[in-house]
């Protein structure tokens, strides 16, 4: 099967934001010495959310993890946060571009591969096309089409 059933925004909500915020939080508490509650307002998430990113029972995804650049941009968003160098806008703004930048790279496929096991990977394309095409522009011609 080369088109998912579950969608690739299903995987980076329920794996992929907890796994930077995981990585993140580590960082936080135990490079810059945050108290979890800190790490967590910071974070936008709660304490026992980074309890849980800290024992590795959330955010397990982070394995998956494998691009230096995100490596190096989660560890940089670490030191913005501890350094008070990175608004919370740009924190969110880091954030979504740095999924999209694993989406577009194919880097979401061997987790999405991992949870969908049927998903023939190689021969899917859905992310790719996504950053291709204008979201109006195709919403538009499905509609067109679907019209006619």
């Amino acid at each position: 099967m080369s088109t998912p059933k579950i969608l690739p925004d299903e995987i980076v909500v329920k794996n992929l934001y907890p796994a930077i915020r995981a990585l993140i939080a580590i960082e936080l508490v135990k490079k810059y010495n945050f108290k979890q509650q800190v790490a967590a307002e910071k974070l936008g998430v709660s304490q026992a959310a980074i309890s849980y990113y800290i024992s590795q029972k959330r955010g397990i995804a982070k394995n998956f993890i494998k691009s230096e650049f995100v490596k190096m941009s989660i560890d940089k968003f670490a030191e913005g946060i501890a350094n008070n160098k990175l608004s919370e806008e740009e924190l969110v703004m880091g954030l979504t571009k740095l999924v999209d930048y694993i989406i577009s790279n194919r880097e979401l496929c061997q987790l999405h591969k991992e949870i969908e096991k049927d998903l023939n990977v190689n021969d899917c394309h859905v992310c790719e096309e996504r950053f291709k095409i204008p979201p109006e522009a195709y919403v538009k011609n499905l509609i067109k089409k679907i019209e006619n």
